[in-house]
């Protein structure tokens, strides 16, 4: 994140809902990220989205999910209650998806009339589209809906060029992602 400084909204759904069970490499990824965000210049927030609706964490509650511990949100509004909750954000934000969680028409729609600055989504990889014979009956229709989502993103970010030759593969040309490398951090 450099040039401006923008404040973030990180969604922590997937790691919100993942407090206490066993860790996959996406759950080491947010975390990874929600540590850097700890000392983070701007405004950080944090979104999760829940079969009633959605809550909004601050810094302490995303603490508190860096620790392992389920959070305290700051603020909630039910399912219809989603672009009120976001009206506070404004061009100097920068919403963050990293866990594949959440990244709905809704909530991309929602950041897009709250006028959000940059929507960044993360790909870990595409093994759903690449090899749908591995794949439950549910997933490819999921993960082709996420990805038509992705789609919409400002940045695409991916864990390797691999991963990127191959959202790129299936998102076409006009879709450039940007590969990050990715750290290596302790877990609580």
């Amino acid at each position: 994140m450099s040039g401006k400084t923008r404040h973030v909204l990180m969604d922590v759904s997937r790691t919100v809902k993942r407090v206490g069970r066993r860790h996959t490499g996406i759950d080491r990824v947010e975390h990874a990220w929600l540590c850097h965000l700890r000392d983070y210049g701007g405004q950080v927030l944090g979104i999760a989205r829940f079969p009633w609706g959605y809550a909004l964490y601050d810094r302490s509650g995303l603490a508190s999910l860096t620790d392992g511990k389920t959070p305290n949100p700051k603020r909630r509004a039910s399912t219809w209650g989603l672009n009120r909750l976001l009206q506070t954000m404004s061009e100097d934000w920068l919403y963050l998806n990293l866990g594949h969680s959440n990244l709905t028409d809704r909530m991309v729609t929602a950041l897009r009339r709250a006028g959000i600055g940059k929507i960044v989504a993360m790909v870990h990889d595409a093994i759903p589209l690449d090899h749908p014979e591995w794949q439950k009956p549910e997933t490819l229709p999921r993960f082709r809906s996420f990805m038509a989502q992705v789609a919409r993103a400002d940045t695409i970010l991916c864990p390797s060029a691999y991963s990127c030759s191959r959202i790129r593969h299936h998102l076409g040309p006009q879709k450039t992602p940007v590969q990050v490398h990715l750290g290596l951090t302790a877990w609580p």
